[in-house]
Parts: structure tokens; sequence; C-alpha cells
């Protein structure tokens, strides 16, 4: 008896605490609930008590108990949250224009470095736009960029020097079908913008002008597309058609093994790979990046590659700061990788 006694009192008290830690738990979930229609929330000021409706909230004279919320009125329009400013940052890389303009100047006569004049001038500009028309969603893209270097000193040589000479303009649909990846078909053309010439000492050989060579490219695939607080990022893979085509500057499309024949067009078809990022931390700090490439079905093994990074510090206004590195490696120009790299001051303005 003595042994069950004990055992009963233990029993007890478990059931006990049970109850005590029910009683607590839904008095927590009572707190929290918000109160409906039908809820009376007396104040603590008064004995009278002040029935919640489900439209404007009715005042009482004293404050609401604590742990109450008082009902919003449905037929007032919540304002949506203001989005961060990052993002109105982000969306001006995707819809815009931005031109650069920077040059470099500096004159010698000294014993150590003898007679020197140099100058540089560059102009780059860098639009997208994206549009919503129909179904689908187009994406444009335009980057130019135009450099020219004058050098008069005791070496001989060529005076003037273009550093950059390219245009590139793409045209890019996409069906969006709700799917991670959405259909897409596009078109780009690439192609210098005056003349460019090889170097060799004071010789020299031209390797291009306006549209000759010409580069056009279509291409169709999937596609994925993420925006965030952080950047936006785009990539796609697909098939491609590819012409290239030159009248005098036959580099890229003849074919050395046909020694009586000077081939003008060379198409090919194949598989690309192009990435593209946006970031910007602020509005003064910005970092765009493509990264593609292509390859043939004549020869899977051999892989075009073009890769081109830049990034804009606002210093002040319309003074920025602008590093850019560019990376080629295409066997129909040249079988080493090509590649350069400069950080240049000058004025930066979008619109």
């Amino acid at each position: 008896m003595h042994a069950s006694g004990k055992y009963l009192a233990r029993l007890l008290k478990g059931l006990l605490l049970c109850l005590l830690l029910g009683d607590i738990c839904v008095a927590q979930e009572i707190t929290a609930r918000p109160p409906d229609a039908s809820t009376t929330v007396p104040p603590p000021s008064t004995g009278t008590p002040t029935t919640m409706s489900t439209g404007a909230p009715q005042p009482g004279p004293g404050t609401p108990a604590p742990g109450t919320t008082q009902p919003s009125n449905p037929g007032t329009a919540t304002p949506a949250p203001a989005q961060p400013q990052v993002n109105a940052a982000l969306a001006s890389l995707y819809n815009g224009m931005t031109v650069s303009f920077s040059f470099a100047q500096s004159i010698s006569s000294n014993w150590l470095m003898s007679d020197e004049n140099y100058l540089a001038v560059k102009l780059g500009i860098q639009a997208r736009q994206q549009r919503t028309v129909g179904p689908f969603t187009l994406r444009g893209t335009l980057n130019f960029g135009l450099g020219v270097n004058y050098r008069d000193d005791s070496i001989p040589g060529r005076n003037f020097q273009t550093n950059d000479n390219e245009i590139f303009t793409e045209v890019m649909a996409i069906y969006p079908v709700k799917w991670m990846i959405d259909p897409y078909v596009a078109t780009n053309v690439r192609t210098a913008i005056t003349e460019s010439y090889r170097y060799f000492g004071p010789m020299y050989m031209r390797m291009g002008s306006f549209r000759d060579p010409i580069t056009t490219q279509q291409s169709a695939g999937f596609s994925f597309s993420r925006m965030s607080a952080d950047g936006i990022f785009n990539t796609r893979i697909g098939f491609l058609l590819q012409q290239v085509r030159a009248h005098y500057q036959t580099l890229m499309t003849d074919d050395f093994t046909t020694f009586n024949v000077i081939e003008r067009y060379k198409p090919t078809s194949g598989i690309e790979f192009v990435n593209d990022v946006a970031l910007r931390a602020d509005t003064t700090l910005a970092f765009t990046a493509h990264f593609g490439v292509a390859t043939g079905f004549k020869d899977l093994s051999v892989w075009s590659v073009h890769w081109d990074n830049e990034t804009r510090f606002q210093l002040w206004k319309s003074i920025g700061l602008i590093w850019t590195f560019n990376v080629i490696h295409d066997v129909t120009q040249t079988r080493k990788t090509q590649f350069k790299q400069s950080l240049t001051i000058g004025v930066i303005r979008s619109f």
C-alpha cells in the first residue's frame, strides 16, 4: 500500500504538470492570434467592452490590451513596400545607354627619353534595352569601342594606331513558358569600325575595315535568367549558324589548302554557350562581363572564346575610372591567345 500510494502521488503530480503546461500554451496561442469579428477585447482602463469589427477599428477610451493586433481596413489599399535602390540601379544596366570618353597625353624632351609626343583617345558606347512585345521578351545590345593612339618619337613607324576598333550588336527574342529555362532565338553582327593594321616594326599590314570582314550569327536554344538584389545573370546554350564575309581582308575566310582560289565567304554551324553578368553595388560602382564560347561541328576540339570584363568607378559627378580586361582566342585570327587590359580615367555619362 505504501508503494502504490507513492506511485499514485507521482502520477497525480505528472497530470497536474501536463495540465499547467497545456494552459500556458493555449494562453500564448490566444494572445498571438489576431482578433476576429467576434472577439471582444476589454480595455484596461474601463470595464466597458469594445467590440472589434471587420471595418474600421472602434477607438476605446484606453489603449488596447498588450498582445492584441488592430485589424486593417479591407477597403483601404495597402501600399507596396519600397524596392531597394540597388534594384533601380540594376535596371539601368538593362535599359539605358552609357557613353565614356577617355584620353591620355604626354610630351617629353630630355636626354633620358629623347623627344616624344603621345596622345591616346578612346570612345566607348554601351546600350541595352529590354522590351515586351506580345508574348515575347526582346533584348537588344550595342557595344561600340574606338580608340586611337598618336605617337611621335625617334623610333620610325606609323604615328596613328588603332587600339580599339569594333562594333557589336545583338537582338534576342525569348518566349517565356514559365519553366526554369525559356526558348530563344538570337542574331548578332560583329565588324570593325574603321581600318585596322598589324604592325611589324616600321612595316604594317591592313587586317580589316568596316564590313570587311563582317561576321553574322544566328542561334536558337534555351536561356536562363535571374535578377536579384545583387545582380543580373543570363546564360544560354543553343545551336548556331555563322557566316564570315570579306572582300579584301580574307584572312578569316580563305582556305589555304586551295592555292588557286581565294574564298571570301565561310559558313559554319555549331554550338554556342554564352553568359552575361551585370553587378552594381551602388550608384558609383558597376561591373559587366560577357563570356561566350562557340565551336563548329566540323571540329569539336577547336573552340573560339570571347571574354570581356569592364568595371566602372564613378569618382565625381561625370568623372570616372574605367578598368577593362578582354581575352580572345580565335584560331581563324591567330593561334595565340589575345588579351588586352587598360585602366583609364575619363568622362562617363548614363542616359
